[in-house]
């Protein structure tokens, strides 16, 4: 009988080691002064940054667990490598996950077979569609707030604690990682990301850099003055950004609500804004632009381009003035094509002109120079 008790003690205590649990990688404060500067190296990351209640930095990182042994999770903790160092006024925080928690930034990983949720799976799907209706700066507002993985984020944040109680998680073998920085809004943010899941849900009013290679980045608004943002072969969305210098290589999706004050240089990429304010500048090679609307204020527009594809819209029903000249480029309007110029020309051709109305307030001027390129008027 006593072997049958031990076996029976022996299998709860296995059932016990595998169920679920909480790994706590980093929790540690930092108090900031007026100039402090939040120095970031991040690695196979996914951050949500939020405001801070106070005048100190949060850093809480944690693993979830369900079913894996002590041995197991402490291997998958120790894949994540941190190193903090505080010098006067700059915090440093530098963190380089293994590309297995890298693969799990997403915050869902399922072990056993070896994939993320659906949801997210199903971004590449949604941005297959050519993009040929004009959208509102409410409707792009409500695409970043509703895309997909915004959506997986926004669930976990929200049901936290319930989804770890569901006895689908219970009974697979998966881990959640949950990792939130509280920053004050006077810290300045230097970003280096690769490979990095980041959401930014603050406003960030002070000067604001990143250098961003792969991954997807998420912000509310950047106003800070000399704000730069670098990034490649990526998904960025903002609901607002101002004040800032935009450089995007090879992007799979841009979305963009409103733009002010801001010069824009990118290639290849695929970009929506949905309101283009004053002071906008965009030089651009070989990428799909999707410019849907004028703030009644955006007074000046530039963009030089070369084998782009711009897609305006309604131009003819806004009283702006617009001017548009370029060679070897098409033109699509009223379901006509026209090609303008040859490419062995030097001298650019007017391909459009449009006057403002006297009659009406006058919104501003559009001044395009396109090479190569297509321009759709719809």
């Amino acid at each position: 009988m006593k072997p049958y008790i031990f076996s029976i003690l022996f299998l709860l205590s296995v059932t016990i080691s595998f169920s679920q649990s909480k790994e706590v990688v980093l929790d540690t404060v930092y108090k900031t002064a007026e100039n402090t500067t939040l120095n970031l190296d991040l690695t196979n990351v996914g951050v949500v940054f939020e405001e801070s209640p106070d005048d100190n930095i949060y850093f809480n990182y944690e693993i979830i667990f369900s079913r894996y042994s002590k041995g197991r999770r402490e291997n998958v903790v120790n894949q994540s490598k941190i190193k903090m160092l505080q010098e006067k006024n700059l915090i440093n925080l530098e963190m380089k996950n293994s590309s297995f928690l890298g693969f799990d930034y997403r915050f869902i990983f399922d072990e056993d077979t070896n994939s993320i949720s659906w949801l997210t799976k199903n971004l590449k799907n949604e941005t297959k569609n050519l993009l040929i209706k004009q959208k509102t700066k409410e409707q792009i507002l409500q695409e970043i707030e509703l895309s997909q993985e915004n959506i997986l984020n926004n669930y976990q944040k929200r049901n936290y604690i319930e989804y770890l109680k569901k006895k689908s998680f219970k009974l697979k073998k998966q881990i959640i990682q949950k990792f939130v920085i509280k920053v004050p809004k006077h810290v300045k943010i230097r970003l280096k990301a690769t490979e990095c899941n980041i959401t930014i849900n603050h406003k960030l009013t002070t000067s604001f850099v990143m250098n961003s290679f792969k991954g997807v980045f998420k912000f509310n608004q950047i106003s800070g003055l000399n704000s730069r943002i670098i990034a490649s072969k990526g998904i960025f969305e903002a609901n607002n950004l101002q004040n800032t210098r935009l450089e995007f290589l090879d992007m799979y999706q841009v979305k963009i609500g409103d733009l002010f004050n801001t010069n824009v240089v990118s290639e290849t990429s695929k970009i929506e804004i949905g309101e283009i304010g004053e002071n906008v500048e965009i030089k651009d090679f070989s990428s799909k632009l999707y410019l849907y609307n004028f703030h009644k204020n955006f007074t000046k527009f530039e963009l030089t381009g070369d084998y782009t594809e711009l897609n305006l819209y309604k131009v003819r029903n806004t009283n702006f003035s617009m001017d548009v000249s370029g060679f070897n480029t098409a033109l699509n309007m009223d379901g006509k094509k026209t090609s303008f110029g040859a490419s062995t020309e030097k001298e650019l051709t007017k391909i459009l002109h449009k006057k403002r109305k006297e009659s009406s307030p006058f919104l501003g001027n559009i001044d395009v120079i396109l090479k190569n390129g297509i321009l759709n008027i719809k």
